[in-house]
């Protein structure tokens, strides 16, 4: 029995010292794998913190476009109207953004609506009446268009100073300018009129 005693025991040492050997790997694989989750963990956070400026651009380039998608949507309507003046699709917008903030949800008119009801007011009615509505699948034939006539000229050089003479090689005002006689004489000799 001693010796099944001694084989079992240190076959149970064995096993103890084989089994407490995995669970130290065990714990020691659990918390390398939870400093890597935590590491993980703040490098997203860290990531997301840098997210969150960029997510709320986004948002707001959204919004931008979206106004300046409506604003477009609303000038093209107005232009079809006839009203091509910027200042006065600017006071409509304006007018229009005013009516629908004092107004609930449900009761908003929208913009075509409102742009219909405009027509009646005075103030505003003047803009639809000096604009002139838009000609639609309408040909309008105009009148050839007369063709210009010259007008006759008498006289080509009326009103003018005498044209200049090919002949002479320089002006007469120039040569009167040279005030000594030698060198008046040099000129006319170099243009061949004294010999």
């Amino acid at each position: 029995m001693t010796d099944t005693e001694t084989n079992g025991t240190s076959q149970d040492n064995g096993a103890a010292q084989v089994s407490a050997t995995p669970s130290r790997t065990d714990s020691s694989n659990l918390q390398n794998q939870l400093r890597a989750v935590t590491k993980e963990r703040s490098r997203l956070s860290t990531e997301l913190a840098e997210l969150k400026p960029l997510q709320a651009e986004v948002q707001q380039l959204r919004a931008k476009l979206a106004e300046s998608d409506t604003r477009y949507q609303q000038d093209m309507h107005l232009v079809e109207l006839g009203i091509k003046s910027d200042r006065a699709r600017r006071a409509i917008r304006r007018e229009y953004r005013e009516e629908i903030a004092e107004l609930a949800e449900d009761s908003r008119p929208g913009f075509s609506d409102f742009v219909t009801s405009l027509r009646e007011d005075n103030f505003y009615g003047k803009l639809f009446e000096q604009q002139a509505p838009p000609v639609q699948n309408q040909q309008i034939e105009a009148a050839p268009a007369p063709t210009p006539q010259r007008k006759m000229v008498t006289d080509p050089n009326a009103g003018a100073d005498q044209p200049k003479d090919p002949s002479r090689p320089f002006d007469e005002a120039a040569y009167r300018s040279i005030k000594s006689r030698k060198e008046r004489l040099a000129l006319a000799r170099k243009y061949g009129l004294v010999k």
